[in-house]
């Protein structure tokens, strides 16, 4: 389970995760389900769920780049 202090930019959120998938929430659920895609570290706000960047890097690097470039648009973007 992820840190209470673990940095917000450390903090993937499940819409990161579908857009670096391409997929929607309910295809990730069935992917988490089948073992395709690991559990989220973290839940926060009711059932918002979480995944460290550490977490994403050691399942999937080009994932884990991805999820990099969005972050990097949105702040951009900001």
């Amino acid at each position: 389970m992820m840190k209470l202090h673990t940095p917000a930019a450390d903090q993937i959120r499940v819409y990161t995760l579908c857009t670096a998938l391409n997929c929607c929430e309910a295809q990730l659920q069935k992917m988490i389900i089948r073992g395709e895609v690991p559990h989220s570290d973290f839940y926060q706000h009711g059932r918002a769920s979480y995944w460290s960047m550490a977490t994403l890097q050691a399942w999937n690097p080009d994932i884990a780049r991805r999820i990099a470039a969005i972050q990097a648009v949105t702040q951009i973007a900001a």
